[in-house]
């Protein structure tokens, strides 16, 4: 039988090869649409996203994270599990019939109620596929949900394209996430092979609910933090600066999205089988961790410094003025990025209220801020809203400091070299080619200049300052590979 940690190894490369595939494939899609659809288009979708948004919520209710986390799972609560979704997907559609109305005499845009109607018809595939999916990730089944990811997106990127292409404008985009949804269920199902029965136990769902509970209003609080952003931008500023801020969160959402989702899918059920082990759980997030930071923090900041000028030879330069909400975003992601790690470390060793505590004072400041400075305008509310993920970051580093007896001090000593490298990269590019006089005036060979500069200047400068750090992840990783290269498994 395989071993934990080539499951964790195997998980990483199928995890990471799904979410770059997918995430590669959503981008190109994006790039072609935005470059073929209006401001308000993206605009309208976005905001009918939030309510669809709301009702997912309704389906999921932590039921996934119970299957996945739960230690003795019974076939009968597999099939507890299933039908209990299914219920909560019925709720949701008739929930969808009362809010779409509502939202559309809210907003003041009429065509917003048949587009919520239309997307809320993918409540159906999601509510018949939430069991399996949570099944392959309690296998570390990643190849499989690889595949389910490859073909769904596709699929929906082969139907939005082509009807953009035509003129169908907003409808493309409804119709690119419709079949997504369906090619996602129907590809579940073929996958994993699992098939509920007709029953359903009281008691078994008592035990599901048990965990489930605690996910809720963790998952009720981070769709508050990831949604509520743009339901006050449409109603503040309307759908057009709504589509301008959804094409500028993009660049960081996908670079997030890639990161997030590796380390949620894989952590959660690696450190799940590690949670009565508090002293190899802590070994095990320290190298997450270092990870994160070599790869995922030079990134962002790449965004950081230079997001309005790769936003605007990306997308075209009427999108320009988006760039410089990527820039603003991108410093909010960076602190996301740092804390990755600690939400399925939480989950895993039962402790979700602190991950609950934590995005409950994000969502607070993130409003209180974006709504103070709401009326300076977009940017100056993307900045009080990119605030509140630099206070959920500083929290969960108290939290994980207090649970695991892990010094905060050992956890940022560890960035700390790299942000040294980063801010020395950054003034390395920005004076020296300038005082050399190499830029040349094209704006498209000046950044691909710049990015190859910058990324060259970091490999030499955290080596410099953060060699500690990369001689770690590097044997963290080869003894992940070749544990007989390392004296003791951990």
């Amino acid at each position: 039988m395989p071993s934990i940690r080539k499951k964790v190894l195997s998980g990483v490369i199928w995890a990471t090869a799904e979410t770059a595939g997918v995430r590669v494939v959503q981008f190109a899609t994006f790039l072609i649409l935005a470059r073929a659809l209006s401001r308000e288009d993206f605009g309208l979708v976005a905001l009918a996203s939030v309510y669809i948004a709301f009702l997912q919520l309704v389906v999921r209710m932590g039921i996934t994270d119970a299957i996945i986390q739960r230690e003795d799972l019974t076939d009968l609560h597999k099939d507890t599990a299933y039908w209990a979704t299914v219920i909560l997907g019925v709720i949701a559609i008739l929930l969808s019939i009362v809010i779409a109305p509502l939202a559309a005499s809210w907003s003041g845009e009429p065509e917003l109620q048949p587009i919520i109607y239309c997307l809320a018809i993918g409540i159906i595939p999601l509510s018949l596929s939430r069991v399996q999916q949570g099944l392959l990730m309690r296998r570390l089944s990643f190849r499989s949900l690889a595949i389910r990811g490859w073909i769904s997106t596709s699929s929906g990127a082969v139907v939005g394209i082509t009807m953009a292409l035509n003129g169908y404008g907003v409808w493309s985009l409804v119709a690119q996430q419709l079949v997504e949804r369906f090619a996602e269920w129907i590809t579940l199902w073929w996958v994993t092979r699992w098939f509920p029965k007709l029953r359903f136990s009281l008691h078994a769902f008592g035990e599901i609910w048990t965990y489930a509970s605690r996910i809720v209003g963790i998952n009720l609080l981070q769709f508050a933090g990831s949604n509520i952003d743009r339901l006050l931008i449409g109603q503040f500023f309307g759908v057009g600066a709504l589509g301008v801020y959804v094409v500028g969160r993009r660049f960081v959402e996908v670079i997030l999205g890639i990161t997030r989702v590796v380390i949620l899918k894989v952590t959660m059920s690696a450190f799940s089988r590690l949670q009565s082990n508090t002293e190899r759980l802590v070994e095990s997030s320290a190298a997450v961790a270092r990870v994160i930071a070599l790869f995922g923090f030079p990134v962002m900041a790449l965004f950081v410094f230079y997001g309005e000028d790769i936003t605007a030879i990306v997308f075209g330069e009427k999108w320009r003025d988006a760039g410089v909400i990527c820039q603003i975003i991108a410093v909010g992601g960076m602190a996301r990025t740092s804390t990755f790690f600690a939400q399925p470390l939480l989950k895993a060793k039962g402790h979700p209220g602190s991950l609950l505590r934590a995005t409950a004072v994000q969502v607070v400041v993130s409003i209180l801020l974006g709504g103070l400075l709401a009326s300076y305008g977009l940017q100056a509310f993307t900045a009080g809203w990119a605030a509140g993920s630099v206070v959920f970051s500083v929290m969960l580093f108290y939290y994980i400091a207090d649970i695991l007896d892990y010094p905060i001090a050992v956890i940022l000593r560890q960035y700390l070299g790299i942000a040294v490298a980063l801010v020395l990269s950054w003034l390395s590019v920005e004076f020296l080619p300038t005082y050399m006089n190499i830029y040349s005036g094209s704006l498209l060979a000046n950044l691909a200049l710049q990015c190859f500069l910058f990324f060259l200047a970091y490999a030499f400068f955290v080596m410099i300052f953060g060699y500690a750090t990369v001689k770690q992840a590097y044997l963290e990783v080869r003894a992940l590979i070749r544990p007989d290269q390392r004296g003791s498994t951990p």
